[in-house]
């Protein structure tokens, strides 16, 4: 094996594990939040107050009342911008389990669907180019 094949080999194995490095955690919070929408209670919520950070962006207080009658303030896990933040009173979808309501998650297609989405994409197209460009050689 020369020097040229060694070093084209250590990059299509460098640029397969970046590939598994940006998949698999993905493929954890798809599998994770597809779970928790299966099977736990669905409610809707309302913003009680917009969340304020030291960076751009806010992640909001929602207030939801659980199958019990209730209420619980929750802070969304999702960071919004100020061109997209939801304003107070605004509804939102909110998922929790009727055995600890206060670690509910409230919901956003884009946090949650589309970046995942995009990152599976980047993963495969990094895990697709190491295999098989390797083999090809």
């Amino acid at each position: 094996m020369d020097c040229e094949s060694t070093a084209n080999l250590l990059l299509r194995s460098f640029v397969f594990l970046l590939g598994l490095i940006i998949i698999i955690p993905t493929i954890y919070k798809v599998y994770n939040y597809t779970t928790l929408r299966m099977h736990c209670n669905r409610t809707y919520g309302w913003v009680s107050r917009t969340g304020q950070g030291q960076y751009l962006g806010s992640r909001p207080y929602v207030t939801f009342s659980d199958a019990n009658g209730v209420i619980h303030e929750v802070r969304s896990g999702v960071n919004y911008y100020f061109l997209f933040s939801p304003q107070k009173g605004e509804k939102l979808r909110v998922f929790y389990t009727e055995s600890d309501p206060n670690s509910a998650l409230v919901d956003n297609l884009v946090h949650y669907i589309l970046l995942p989405i995009i990152f599976l994409c980047l993963g495969g197209i990094l895990i697709y180019s190491g295999v098989v460009n390797s083999f090809n050689e």
